[in-house]
């Protein structure tokens, strides 16, 4: 985008905000901009999920090993 075309952007919406008075030009003596939130498709584990992982990866060694389980499992996330 370039700091030219972002500079009239951002000089754009401010000028827009003051003409419908959705902020009074006081309110722009110290402007605050936080830019290190970015959206990232990571994953973080919680409890389930690591909970759901162990479940499958036993179940995984059981089958191989011959151990019967009570239950399949292959119902949840991902069958092994």
């Amino acid at each position: 985008m370039g700091e030219a075309r972002l500079q009239a952007l951002l000089q754009e919406s401010l000028s827009v905000t003051t003409r419908t008075k959705a902020i009074k030009p006081s309110e722009l003596s110290r402007v605050i901009v936080d830019t290190t939130v970015q959206p990232k498709n990571v994953t973080f584990p919680n409890d389930a999920k690591l909970l759901n992982r162990a479940r499958e990866k036993l179940v995984r060694l059981a089958l191989r090993h011959g151990v019967s389980l009570r239950q399949s499992y292959r119902g949840w996330a991902s069958s092994p």
